[in-house]
């Protein structure tokens, strides 16, 4: 997911070319992270490298990330490609 301020948060599948990135990153969902998003093929991959935020999200901010996606996943629905 990515969010802009004053701009309409939209999904994005991201797929690992071996791993996914929660199984990359050894840390539990939600995470922030900094990544190159490339597309190949029909799909949206990332290039490997990741530089991650030591972040603890608490509920109240995964209940916003929660109603965002919902939001974002009605609106625009799931973007596959770039």
């Amino acid at each position: 997911m990515r969010m802009d301020k004053n701009k309409p948060c939209k999904l994005y599948a991201v797929k690992g070319m071996t791993t996914s990135i929660a199984e990359a990153m050894h840390r539990r969902l939600p995470v922030m992270l900094e990544t190159v998003l490339l597309p190949f093929g029909e799909k949206i991959v990332y290039d490997s490298f990741m530089a991650s935020q030591n972040i603890d999200f608490g509920d109240g901010i995964r209940d916003m990330f929660e109603d965002e996606f919902t939001k974002a996943k009605d609106k625009f629905g799931i973007i596959m490609k770039l």
